[in-house]
């Protein structure tokens, strides 16, 4: 395919396929691995970044991954107040800048505005 010979897919790649649920059909996975084969190298292995690119390396350690997240809710945990300290932390970052808070936070301005006021942080 596209002139290239790809060495296979890499184990945290497979490991991470194998618990992702596609909620797609069969042509989800077949584009799936067409871009995968595109953004690798001839004679390299397909890695998990070619296949998720949203995905980083060090996500696919817990890719059975929910052992942090049951652990988190049946230890009580408070979903505003990390929210909270995620928000208050990013503002920081940003140095009140409403704008750059959103930005680090991967959400709009208005979430973050909205947010703000819903807390009395600003």
């Amino acid at each position: 395919m596209y002139d290239k010979q790809i060495q296979g897919v890499s184990e945290k790649a497979t490991a991470f396929m194998q618990s992702y649920a596609l909620p797609g059909n069969i042509r989800e996975l077949e584009n799936l691995l067409e871009r995968a084969v595109l953004l690798t190298e001839d004679q390299q292995m397909i890695k998990l970044n070619a296949l998720f690119p949203q995905k980083h390396e060090h996500d696919a350690e817990d890719v059975h991954g929910s052992t942090d997240l049951d652990r988190l809710v049946t230890e009580g945990f408070d979903l505003e107040q990390h929210e909270q300290q995620l928000i208050m932390t990013a503002m920081q970052k940003a140095k009140q800048n409403v704008s750059e808070a959103a930005r680090l936070l991967g959400i709009s301005r208005a979430a973050l505005d909205y947010r703000l006021k819903k807390y009395a942080m600003r």
